[in-house]
Parts: structure tokens; sequence; C-alpha cells
């Protein structure tokens, strides 16, 4: 049976470990890495994060199209962090720094990311995965 645990939590609270001692529960664990290289900062920050995973999980690095790698991958366990990442990532598709954006704007990204969650949710459903 697929379970489905969701971390909240402010910037840097440790929600990334939280969620990967969940996950350490399982066998099989692909980890969805949402986050990109904007900056010299994120480097070091996805940096940090790669090297505390464990060695036998697989790497998956995107933001979109999550449900893909569900379909795809023979894990049987998925971490992706980070939600709000994944959002912010793909508001700047639209716009880097907010500027420009209308209400259509605004709702054709709200509809992105809510497909983006639905997609993932209904295929971990489907596929039996955690």
């Amino acid at each position: 049976m697929s379970k489905i645990y969701y971390v909240t939590g402010g910037a840097r609270s440790g929600k990334s470990s939280f969620a990967e001692k969940i996950a350490e529960n399982y066998s099989d664990v692909g980890y969805i890495a949402t986050a990109i290289v904007t900056d010299e900062e994120m480097e070091e920050r996805i940096n940090n994060h790669k090297s505390t995973r464990p060695k036998d999980w697989e790497t998956y690095e995107t933001y979109k199209d999550i449900d893909v790698v569900l379909k795809t991958s023979p894990c049987k366990t998925f971490l992706l962090d980070c939600l709000t990442i994944m959002t912010t990532n793909i508001l700047m598709e639209f716009s880097l720094d907010g500027q420009g954006l209308d209400i259509k704007s605004e709702k054709v990204i709200s509809d992105k990311v809510l497909r983006e969650i639905m997609n993932l949710v209904v295929a971990a459903k489907e596929l039996d995965k955690t």
C-alpha cells in the first residue's frame, strides 16, 4: 500500500534531514531533487544535500514531469525535495522577478503546479509507490 508523507517547516529547519530519516526505513529509494543551480550559494546547498544522501539511492534531478520518474524508475519509494523549490522553478519559467505577471499568467502557473502535484499523487497511488 502506498503512503505519502508531507514534511513541512520553515526554511532550513531540517525538513530534508527529517524526510531522509523516514526514507531510510524503506528500500529502493529514489531521490527527486527539484533544485537547480542558480548561484554559488545554491550550488553549495545542493552539494551539501548530495553528500548526506545514502549512496545506494537513485537520484533524479527534475522539477517537472515528476510522475514520469515514478512511472519509469524501478524504485519503490521516493523522496521529493522539495515542493517549494519545484513551485519556484515553475514560477521562474514565466518570470525571474515576478514582474509582468498578470491574473491570466498566475492562473497558468498555479494550474501547472497543481497538475504536477496531482500527477505525482495519482502516479504514486496507481503504481503503489511511497
